[in-house]
């Protein structure tokens, strides 16, 4: 086509390539004013009436992935018969441009790869696979972007044959088994066979791609496209690190992982090796700064919880969310890492708790040793093996070894209780059982059984053991085998989550131990942290039961100075109940001290970091903690939540929809991901959509107050105000209330009236909602929620000084000073007010410092709420909405 050819509203500039799948113009928005890339497609598409109406139909699924790491398509449309795409024009080159045969430096290599993977984990999120990523298909701008190129076109291309004499073509392309997609040095092998493929075809072949940058030499090839296929059918390439000895070891296992010729062994997602790709960065620099084996001070045990942030936040942003490793790490800082599976229990059903008690403990035993990196417990019972190979297993869990076993127990008749416990340990690598055993005791040589299963383990694994951790090993809790017994009852209890009655009943299970042994330091700790739950989770907010913590934890540690989870527990009373950072954190520093490794130590520093609104540190401090932790929902909502204040929006969402698939019967997440739609793109559909999916969901274990305020919510932004009203018509509840929130239903109801215009009920509303919170504020006039929601009913009942007031009081009571994340109601209840009593100036100030804050608000949030409606005429709201405009 000629310059100032017209396709549609597009004029043509110049021509910028020609290929199989057609030719590709720049060319002019009419309309917009913006230039484009216009693709005008072979003249087969037009054509064939079926094969058109298959690329419309996938390139609107390409169109909505709107990822900044896939090139953006705005439009479609045939123009004379030709069909045509068009899509961002992008400056910079393919990365096919950038290999020259030699290797690419790891780093450069690393921030290609996961922006790469990244863009394939949002297009397969919906759905959508590549199937021909390479590296004509990786597009790097001149800003250093990574963009991913022909979305859901490759595989439409009609059939050619591929010839002997050809340089791996694209080839071929329906969906039926037999006919086969891609470019022949790139493919899956499900694709060189012709296939039906998934996403794990796509992992493959970013896998070739990244063999090519890391080598400077492709994985598979052959002297015709025909050699090449059946290369990446029977032949395993050299080690990547055998090949360039500038790549880590770490970073050639990934790709080793990636190109495994069974798709089940291969990463089972695209955000994992992802995340796997930024580990590695992580594991590099930690390399460069491992610091000795001198003990170390709280100061420095917390430095080193931060190990990495900067390298990881300058290369890669915040954190790309991650659920699982890709196999065992290596290099210099590398841990030698091991997953403790579940016992399987051989005896009765009623001794499962038993058996799973077993691999615990020995979980706990095997973390006081400094060269291992031990899979928590949350994790390790989570996770289904059902199927799988140690090899998956390992890829999975992201370990070296696997430590499994079973546990009888033979309750004694007339004569002593016995077990029998066999574990055994297996190398990941091989497969080789390189450890086991057999033990047939009394029940009280119990704690005996599990001190040499867990240094016999650490033996077989080579890891040398100090003094100190020798003793570890041999610790034993308690004498008293009942108390014991409960113990384990309690852990059973804590393993099933944050519902009010799986915490009631571990308080109890643990309570009962400590009456039964009152020296036993761990039913201590465990019943501090559950009594801690009670009161951070609000179910019980009174001085009595942190009382009943604080005491616990101070025992704990005054039986058990040593003890990791004594300082854990009173650090968590510390940042829990007295909100006192420093000291918590003097508590986290002084298990890790014991610990270095431990899970509950790192997280509980990355809690403190967040509230304190240090969000980079927290990200990555907390991303360490999921990486020991991957099947922990409560650890990866916590990954979600910190992504969504810090704007990562996509991350946030895809944290959310990894919980939900770890817990699928958990409200809050689904109400979290719900608002993560609305403040990222302001899709008020979707957004219903997913608290639609948690209405679906038989038996949600967690109160649903969450998905109660969203479902008003969004029925007020799409100003369905009598759909509110029926939805708080059918509300037992009388107020909804969580760590963050105090709004009693009436308080709802009255706000919705308002903008109903039901005026006079909407007064009675906000009557009754001032009379139980004016009441709540006398009983305890230091909570901030009862103040902020107090100011608003005030507002609603015309008494602007009174409102203000009591709106300032809950933002006094909670600034960010205090606490980062709760600081960020009274802020929007201050803002709220000042818009319901007209003091438009001082609501976009309010509105301004908040959405410079974080980001759970956003611009799209002020365009649809109508309680911002007052200001929409003010030129000031909507500089405010220009300024905060989302950027993804």
């Amino acid at each position: 086509m000629e310059p100032g050819a017209r396709l549609g509203p597009y004029e043509i500039v110049a021509p910028l390539g020609a290929g199989g799948m057609g030719e590709v113009y720049r060319a002019k928005d009419s309309r917009l004013g913006r230039d484009v890339a216009i693709k005008v497609l072979p003249a087969e598409f037009a054509a064939d009436p079926d094969r058109l109406h298959r690329f419309e139909q996938e390139a609107r699924a390409v169109a909505a992935l709107n990822h900044p790491n896939i090139v953006a398509l705005y439009d479609i449309g045939t123009h004379e018969g030709v069909p045509y795409i068009v899509t961002e024009l992008l400056e910079g080159e393919s990365l096919r441009d950038k290999l020259t045969g030699s290797p690419l430096p790891p780093r450069k290599v690393l921030g290609v790869a996961i922006q790469a993977a990244s863009g394939l984990a949002a297009a397969h999120e919906k759905g959508v696979v590549h199937r021909d990523v390479k590296p004509e298909n990786l597009f790097v701008t001149l800003d250093g972007h990574v963009k991913i190129l022909d979305f859901g076109v490759a595989k439409l291309r009609p059939g050619a044959k591929v010839t002997s004499g050809e340089p791996a073509p694209t080839v071929v392309g329906g969906t039926e088994p037999g006919l086969v997609m891609g470019t022949a040095a790139y493919m899956s092998p499900e694709q060189a066979r012709g296939q039906a493929v998934d996403h794990r075809s796509d992992i493959f072949s970013l896998g070739c791609v990244l063999y090519e940058m890391v080598t400077g030499r492709r994985a598979f090839a052959g002297a015709t496209a025909a050699d090449t296929m059946a290369a990446i059918l029977t032949e395993e390439p050299p080690e990547a690190s055998s090949l360039a000895a500038a790549v880590p070891p770490a970073l050639s296992r990934v790709v080793t992982h990636c190109l495994e010729k069974r798709p089940e062994d291969r990463f089972s997602s695209a955000s994992d090796l992802a995340f796997d790709l930024q580990a590695v960065l992580a594991d590099t620099a930690g390399a460069r700064a491992t610091p000795g084996r001198s003990r170390l001070n709280k100061r420095r045990v917390l430095a080193l919880a931060l190990a990495g942030t900067a390298l990881v936040a300058a290369v890669v942003g915040l954190l790309v969310v991650k659920v699982k490793p890709a196999g065992p790490r290596a290099g210099p800082a590398a841990l030698t890492k091991v997953v403790v599976l579940p016992f399987e229990n051989l005896g009765s059903p009623e001794d499962a708790y038993f058996a799973a008690g077993m691999a615990e403990e020995i979980t706990s035993r095997l973390a006081n040793v400094q060269g291992l990196g031990v899979i928590s417990r949350t994790s390790a019972v989570g996770y289904d093996r059902k199927g799988k190979t140690i090899k998956q297993i390992g890829a999975d869990l992201g370990v070296d070894y696997v430590l499994e076993g079973s546990v009888r127990w033979e309750h004694g008749q007339g004569h002593e209780s016995r077990v029998r416990i066999t574990p055994q340990l297996i190398r990941v690598t091989d497969d080789t059982h390189v450890w086991s055993d057999r033990y047939e005791r009394v029940l009280a040589d119990v704690f005996a059984i599990q001190s040499e299963v867990a240094e016999s383990a650490v033996k077989a694994m080579g890891v040398t053991l100090v003094p100190r951790e020798q003793i570890a090993l041999k610790e034993v809790s308690t004498s008293d085998m009942e108390a014991y017994d409960l113990f384990l009852r309690g852990r059973q209890f804590d393993s099933h989550g944050y519902a009010r009655r799986d915490i009631e009943g571990a308080v109890q299970m643990y309570q009962a131990a400590v009456e039964r042994d009152p020296r036993f330091a761990q039913a201590l700790a465990g019943l501090a942290q559950a009594n801690l739950l009670m009161y951070w989770e609000y179910f019980d907010r009174t001085r009595e039961r942190l009382t009943r913590a604080k005491e616990a934890a101070e025992r704990s540690v005054q039986l058990r100075p040593d003890l990791a989870d004594s300082h854990i527990a009173l650090g968590y009373y510390y940042y829990h109940g007295m909100v006192d950072y420093p000291r918590a954190l003097d508590e986290f520093g002084a298990a890790l001290e014991i610990q270095p490794n431990s899970i509950e130590a790192t997280a509980g520093v990355a809690y403190v970091l967040r509230r304190q609104g240090r969000w980079a540190e927290a990200a990555v401090t907390l991303s360490r903690a999921v990486e020991l932790d991957p099947k922990n929902s409560s650890r990866l909502f916590d990954v979600a939540i910190d992504c969504l204040t810090a704007r990562r929006y996509a991350d946030a969402n895809r944290a959310c929809v990894r919980t939900i698939a770890l817990n699928p019967q958990w409200a809050r997440v689904y109400a979290a991901r719900a608002w993560i739609q609305l403040v990222w793109r302001g899709d008020v559909a979707e957004a219903q959509a997913v608290l639609d999916e948690a209405g679906r969901v038989a038996g949600l274990a967690d109160d649903q107050g969450h998905i109660v305020y969203y479902s008003v919510e969004f029925a007020l932004v799409r100003r369905d105000y009598q759909g509110a009203l029926r939805r708080l018509q059918v509300e037992a509840r009388s107020a909804i209330e969580n760590q963050e929130r105090y709004e009693p239903i009436s308080l709802l109801r009255g706000r919705v009236q308002t903008l109903a215009g039901q005026h006079e009920l909407a007064r009675r509303s906000f009557e009754a909602a001032r009379l139980d919170l004016e009441q709540r504020v006398r009983t305890d006039p230091d909570d901030h929620r009862f103040h902020g929601s107090l100011g608003i009913a005030y507002a609603g009942l015309g008494r602007p000084e009174d409102a203000v007031r009591e709106a300032r009081v809950a933002c006094d009571l909670m600034p960010t000073s205090r606490d980062s994340l709760k600081a960020i109601g009274p802020m929007w209840d201050l803002a709220t007010v000042y818009a319901m009593v007209g003091r438009a100036a001082e609501a976009i100030a309010a509105l301004d410092g908040l959405l410079a804050y974080s980001g759970w608000f956003s611009a799209h949030v002020l365009r649809l709420e109508p309680t911002w409606d007052p200001l929409r005429s003010d030129p000031r709201f909507q500089a405010l909405l220009r300024k905060h405009e989302v950027k993804e």
